[in-house]
């Protein structure tokens, strides 16, 4: 019954299909399986990173941008890029200065649920004051207002607090927008006249879509009268972005299912109680993405396509780096598995538009 039940929620409950009719094949075809974890870390040179003890630096452009873009092209593996990853981030985290994630900052992003709207290696990598040493720079990136702010190593003892203010009076102080490719800028790497495309952010988030349904439990004590009725319902949240700061960005899927149980009790003496909390569910997702995208100057990758897997919630990152893309394009489906094997999940519901049989939920294309 229980299986049956998550069959019947699920299998009406949420799905994406972009792009076009050839991807959608791509994401649809169960031959498609996660690779295998590489320990593959030549290029992961952490010797190029370290710390004064108040911020990360690197030593060139070149080690961070390696660092930041564990993958050449789009055909090698992705996990690859988790695995490097998870070690880049532990060594990060064992060095000693102040993290952006303890600043009032970081708080703030936090409170208006904005965080996901940045890459989350770049967010551990700032500091408490959102600045990073690149090479011959410093950086400080500020998210409330926008605005970036550069300054020449050189001046770093007599205008690093001025830096973190933002007092453009002092004139070795520059100020770029958002969205300017800053390091490429300042370091004077622009290679090519082809103009960048701003980032897209899409997202569809499904509530009170599947109506109280008895699943769990039904309860009758005729001593005490006592009737007990476990009830579940579910949501979904799904987007997907492409994540710009000036000094870095990448591509980004996330899928999350909660689900939320309310239990109502009557007690003998006639009175009748109601509890209910939200929580991920233990439902194993997977986010099968289809991905094209050109880098500005450098050559189309073509389609990449691969599997994030989780238990309520699967995530997926792609190929990052410090030029911005002229051309991109996504798609992902979500597949839930009841209990009986992975199932494409779809809405099915009016207020979706259909394509070629399909039900769409995001479309984040920008070029192609």
């Amino acid at each position: 019954m229980k299986k049956l039940a998550y069959c019947s929620l699920f299998l009406a409950f949420i799905g994406i299909s972009v792009i076009s009719c050839k991807k959608n094949e791509i994401l649809k075809n169960d031959s498609i399986q996660p690779i295998e974890s590489s320990n593959n870390l030549k290029s992961l040179n952490l010797n190029s990173v370290t710390t004064d003890g108040s911020i990360l630096i690197f030593n060139t452009v070149e080690d961070y941008e390696e660092l930041l873009t564990p993958l050449e092209d789009a055909q090698r593996p992705e996990d690859q890029a988790v695995y490097r990853d998870s070690v880049f981030l532990s060594f990060i985290e064992g060095l000693s200065y102040s993290k952006f994630k303890t600043s009032t900052t970081y708080s703030t992003l936090v409170s208006n649920k904005e965080v996901e709207n940045y890459p989350e290696l770049i967010l551990a990598l700032l500091n408490s004051d959102g600045a990073i040493q690149i090479g011959d720079h410093i950086y400080r990136l500020d998210f409330i207002n926008k605005n970036v702010y550069v300054i020449d190593l050189i001046n770093k003892t007599s205008s690093y607090q001025d830096l973190v203010l933002g007092n453009t009076t002092n004139s070795h102080v520059r100020k770029y927008n958002w969205d300017d490719e800053v390091i490429i800028i300042v370091n004077n790497k622009l290679g090519c006249n082809e103009n960048a495309r701003p980032p897209r952010h899409e997202q569809k988030k499904i509530t009170d879509k599947i109506k109280w349904e008895l699943l769990l439990k039904y309860k009758w004590e005729d001593t005490s009268y006592m009737i007990n009725i476990n009830r579940k319902k579910f949501d979904g949240e799904l987007n997907a972005r492409y994540r710009w700061t000036a000094i870095g960005w990448d591509l980004y899927g996330k899928v999350t299912f909660r689900e939320k149980t309310q239990e109502a009790s009557v007690s003998s003496d006639g009175s009748l109680t109601f509890s209910s909390s939200w929580e991920t569910s233990n439902i194993p997702v997977q986010l099968r993405w289809a991905r094209r995208y050109k880098v500005k100057c450098r050559e189309d990758v073509g389609v990449h396509t691969t599997i994030n897997a989780g238990t309520g919630t699967a995530l997926g990152q792609s190929y990052r780096g410090i030029r911005a893309l002229s051309k991109f394009d996504l798609a992902a489906s979500v597949y839930v598995d009841p209990g009986n094997g992975w199932q494409l999940a779809n809405f099915g519901f009016a207020d979706i538009p259909f394509a070629n049989g399909q039900s769409y939920q995001i479309r984040v294309t920008h070029g192609y």
